[in-house]
């Protein structure tokens, strides 16, 4: 039988700065682009619409985009969020925001880190050394090997 743990909704319905260490953060995929409306708690205030990407990559709740991430992606991929679908995006935890209420720290958008021209072609340099450094070990070298006669 196949393992459908895959198809269960997140534990929570949003990603949030507490999946994130200050500073660190994960390189995603978007998936798709909804918008949601969100009731406050609060009676008194009004519901609200906000638009939430959900990505490619297992695992990771849905993000509902503050007007700064939604200008971050207009000015990356362009207005229509059909254009945004298929892009990567960096999301980490900035400590350096304050939010309206003065709370410390959120989530913020960025273009994905480059990778090192090794790491773009798959080669990990430090596996390569141990394989190395385990064929030569224990064999003697004699430096007269290299000289041709």
């Amino acid at each position: 039988m196949a393992d459908r743990t895959k198809y269960q909704t997140p534990a929570r319905s949003y990603m949030t700065k507490d999946d994130f260490p200050p500073g660190q953060g994960v390189t995603l995929t978007i998936r798709d682009v909804h918008e949601r409306t969100i009731t406050p708690k609060d009676p008194s205030k009004q519901a609200f619409k906000r638009l939430q990407v959900w990505w490619v990559e297992e695992g990771h709740p849905p993000l509902d985009l503050t007007h700064s991430m939604v200008s971050f992606l207009v000015g990356t991929f362009g207005p229509d969020d059909d254009q945004w679908v298929r892009r990567k995006v960096y999301v980490y935890h900035d400590e350096t925001m304050i939010d309206r209420k003065g709370n410390r720290g959120g989530l913020a958008l960025d273009t994905p880190p480059a990778p090192t021209p090794k790491e773009a072609r798959g080669y990990d340099l430090q596996a390569e050394l141990a394989k190395t450094k385990a064929a030569l070990a224990g064999r003697k070298v004699d430096p007269n090997d290299e000289i041709p006669f």
